[in-house]
């Protein structure tokens, strides 16, 4: 018997049809090939997750060296603003897309055609004001924060909008219908050619903010493409709900987005508060530690995907309980702890050019807070496939508020230190208050299995 469960009107129930459970239940289930069946046990689900984050890591990690040498400090700072202001509308725009697809994909077949039409459409009408809206925020805030950052690299990352929230809404319906293998091996090729596309310009001497910002987003319109041929060819023509049914789908994401929303803002604004009480150069510095040590939060996302994926179904991995998870974080801990112990600020210097300088300490305050971060990731998983996306904010919703108390307390007095000590403050304290809550919400509401299609 599960416990009452209180007023949330965007609350997401596993253990009951959501809202929107009649959607798509009558269409025809094509099933994909054997190659990629949804069936494969969680431990080469998780293979395939980890070997796709692992293309990107590695991308993104040559792409960091190539970019950050080949930039001046106060040009890699102007990057890393607008990269860190796309990942903001972008998960403001995408209304939540990406986990309110899964979800829906996961807990009832036959509706995937429906959820790729609906993707696209999102992506375009949200994607322009999104676009619309972050021409006007930079021009609004160019004395302030925006001073280095040139209006067309803005104008490149306004038009990536639309392509990327298309992408991740895609990505949310392949993740759904567990399709693992595909997303390891699209996002194997699609990294591929990141770095071959970064060499190229490196060694033409074309890198640029632009350039740099470009490379990056040809790649995802081009994902787009190819998963709506491939996932129309094996789930049938795509459909575009009608009015009704979209507003109920869209109501379904508000939470979603509340929780993309808070979480790119728990990571993202202390770069803002350094550029608020520092100069640009310090951004560069500071953000690029700040990349290095979100590695180990690729490596954690790579888990909570098929956590998220297999709870959604009803699935209760007991063998994925927090000490395993711990087991494998601190593993991966420790191997990028001797990384960095091996790697001083002189040698950071050698590989990512003057940006890294000063930047050694920063990687040793904030990897505490990427650790801990990493394993609230593998918690929040866990919440969303129960359908509680309510319990996910309010553990970054107390993310937020130490970081912004934390960083006016401590900003002041160092700029970057202060708010690597920050983040490493409020990710202790999110991390705490999100395990007590999830071992009370597991032992008072067991998963149910997947809705059948004829439900």
């Amino acid at each position: 018997m599960t416990a009452p469960v209180a007023p949330h009107a965007e609350r997401l129930d596993v253990t009951t049809p959501s809202p929107a459970a009649e959607i798509g239940a009558k269409t025809h289930d094509v099933r994909a090939p054997r190659c990629i069946e949804p069936g494969y046990p969680l431990l080469q689900n998780t293979m395939c997750s980890l070997a796709a984050r692992g293309a990107m890591l590695i991308g993104r990690g040559i792409g960091i060296v190539l970019i950050s040498r080949n930039l001046q400090s106060h040009e890699f700072g102007a990057y890393a603003l607008l990269l860190a202001t796309y990942s903001i509308l972008l998960s403001a725009g995408a209304i939540g897309l990406e986990q309110t697809n899964l979800y829906l994909a996961g807990r009832r077949k036959g509706r995937t055609p429906t959820l790729i039409g609906n993707s696209l459409v999102i992506g375009l009408v949200s994607g322009l004001a999104c676009a619309l809206l972050c021409v006007l925020a930079t021009e609004m805030l160019r004395e302030r924060i925006f001073t280095d950052v040139s209006l067309a690299a803005v104008l490149v990352t306004a038009c990536a909008l639309p392509i990327g929230i298309a992408h991740i809404g895609l990505t949310g319906v392949i993740l759904g219908n567990g399709h693992f293998r595909y997303y390891a091996v699209l996002e194997a090729g699609k990294w591929t050619l990141y770095v071959a596309i970064v060499v190229t310009l490196a060694m033409r001497e074309l890198i640029n903010v632009n350039t740099a910002l470009a490379s990056y987003f040809v790649l995802l319109l081009a994902a787009v493409c190819v998963n709506v041929v491939v996932l129309s060819k094996w789930h049938g023509r795509i459909r575009v709900a009608r009015w009704r049914v979209l507003r109920r789908i869209i109501a379904l994401g508000r939470s979603m987005l509340t929780v993309q929303v808070t979480n790119v803002l728990g990571l993202r604004l202390d770069v803002y508060a350094v550029r608020f009480f520092g100069s640009m150069g310090m951004v560069g510095t500071y953000a690029l530690a700040a990349q290095l040590t979100e590695i180990l939060m690729h490596v954690a996302r790579s888990l909570t995907l098929v956590v998220f994926s297999g709870t959604a179904r009803g699935r209760d991995h007991e063998h994925l309980r927090v000490g395993m998870l711990m087991r494998w974080i601190l593993i991966a801990a420790l191997g990028f702890g001797i990384v960095l112990a091996v790697c001083r600020e002189d040698f950071l210097r050698a590989v990512f050019g003057e940006t890294a300088l000063g930047s050694g300490p920063i990687l040793a305050l904030r990897l505490p807070g990427a650790l801990v971060s990493a394993l609230t990731l593998l918690f929040t998983g866990e919440f969303l496939g129960r359908g509680r996306p309510d319990l996910v904010v309010r553990g970054n919703a107390i993310g937020i508020g130490v970081l912004v108390l934390g960083s006016v307390l401590t900003v002041t007095w160092n700029t970057m230190f202060g708010a690597a000590v920050a983040f490493t403050l409020a990710a202790v304290c999110e991390v705490l208050w999100v395990s007590w809550r999830l071992r009370r919400e597991r032992r008072q509401r067991p998963l149910q299995p997947q809705l059948a299609a004829s439900a």
